[in-house]
This record gives C-alpha cells, sequence and structure tokens, in this order.
C-alpha cells in the first residue's frame, strides 16, 4: 500500500472542509 501524504491529505481536507 503505497499512499502518498500529499494526496491523502488533499482529500481529507476536501472532505472536512478544512484548509491547513
Amino acid at each position: 500500500m503505497c499512499l502518498d501524504f500529499e494526496s491523502v491529505h488533499y482529500k481529507l481536507t476536501t472532505q472536512l472542509g478544512i484548509n491547513f
């Protein structure tokens, strides 16, 4: 399982609607 931190962070931010 290879996950890119940027892609995962982006998905989480878009789903939560939070901008870090």
